[in-house]
């Protein structure tokens, strides 16, 4: 695990990912007592987010009426048989008469309309209930240090992808933009993952120094991880003594935890990570 200054290309995966955490109250030192010695870690809710744009549902775009007639009709199915009748009545639409194929193409009813709207609200919902979980690709990011590490007083979690396997599957990057992408309801984008890379993994472009990665879905709370894939705990340059000794006897007897010190460089506005 060591620093890692540069930008990494947007599809490249790291080897390592990284949690900023405070250590300025007893009950943050407890929470991050809590992921190293129980290998448990929390999923955030949304609403509890810096930015109030993150996880936000952004304005319709476009959409295909047949798709989005799709849609609607595989949420509303209440069976597994509901649910393979929508989906053969709308997989071999080749085989209706062309006046059905005509109706499932035609513009959205005003009825239709209300539903549609309807269907973006319950969209809206399950982000709110949804978990994230968010890592960064770099661990000596002076904002990063200041912003989540209580200004640079706390420490920088450093988790091994190969070491934790079922993230290494389900971790995305962040993508950045000056403008809010707007959600397509069109099979294309539905089938990239377009629709949600819209409404979860896009943020505003001044978000770009945090390399950010991250993974959705669950509901917040907490959640076990395996306990040798945390591999480093780098201490803050302001971290104090107190707070080192307590991370130091955490990780005892764990031998595959290595513990790192930032230091502050002579010359450059920027940090070392040392083995300490």
């Amino acid at each position: 695990m060591s620093a890692t200054t540069e930008p990494l290309e947007p599809t490249k995966r790291p080897d390592f990912f990284y949690k900023y955490r405070p250590l300025g109250s007893d009950l943050e030192r407890q929470r991050l007592l809590q992921i190293v010695e129980t290998s448990k870690i929390y999923y955030a809710s949304p609403a509890s987010f810096n930015d109030p744009f993150d996880c936000k549902v952004p304005p319709v775009g476009s959409f295909d009426p047949y798709f989005l007639r799709y849609l609607i009709a595989a949420q509303n199915a209440k069976s597994d048989e509901d649910h393979a009748e929508v989906y053969w009545k709308f997989l071999a639409i080749g085989s209706r008469t062309e006046t059905e194929r005509n109706a499932m193409h035609a513009d959205l009813s005003a009825a239709e309309y209300v539903e549609f709207k309807a269907f973006v609200e319950r969209i809206r919902h399950k982000v709110n209930e949804a978990g994230v979980l968010s890592f960064s690709a770099i661990n000596d990011n002076t904002l990063m240090w200041s912003h989540y590490a209580d200004h640079h007083r706390g420490v920088c979690l450093g988790f091994s992808l190969e070491k934790w396997p079922e993230m290494k599957l389900a971790l995305y990057p962040v993508t950045y933009s000056v403008q809010r992408l707007p959600l397509k309801f069109d099979e294309q984008s539905f089938r990239d993952g377009r629709l949600i890379q819209a409404i979860a993994y896009t943020k505003d472009q001044s978000w770009c120094y945090e390399q950010e990665w991250r993974v959705s879905g669950k509901a917040p709370g907490e959640f076990s991880f395996p306990s040798d894939a945390l591999v480093g705990i780098v201490f803050g340059c302001m971290t104090s003594d107190a707070d080192k000794a307590r991370v130091r006897r955490a990780v005892v007897g764990r031998s595959h935890v290595v513990l790192y010190q930032a230091r502050m460089k002579e010359k450059d506005f920027g940090l070392d990570i040392l083995p300490c």
